[in-house]
């Protein structure tokens, strides 16, 4: 079987064709890319300082990032807590003592 001349003309041609199709869509710019960069950026981040203290918001956050403050935390607290437990660490036959009534 002979194949015509014709086919592989039309074949060719349809190669060359989704070649250049390919390249020219490879080099056309998206429209828009640096506006949709920009909203996107916009999402992302926020203007100012992310650290600044905001009016209305909790004094006791305003500590800082490495503190933590409970809401019941006060000075009579804390005097109470010292007074309880005086020593830095509570010994292991006094946990047992108190555990045992």
């Amino acid at each position: 079987m002979k194949v015509r001349g014709d086919f592989w003309l039309a074949v060719g041609s349809m190669m060359a064709l989704v070649v250049v199709a390919t390249a020219v869509i490879g080099f056309v710019p998206i429209r828009g890319s640096r506006s949709d960069k920009s909203r996107a950026d916009a999402l992302l981040f926020k203007k100012g300082d992310p650290d600044a203290i905001k009016v209305g918001k909790n004094t006791e956050a305003a500590i800082g990032p490495n503190e933590f403050r409970s809401p019941d935390a006060s000075p009579d607290l804390e005097a109470f807590l010292q007074r309880a437990y005086p020593a830095g660490d509570i010994p292991t036959d006094a946990s047992w003592a108190a555990q045992g009534g």
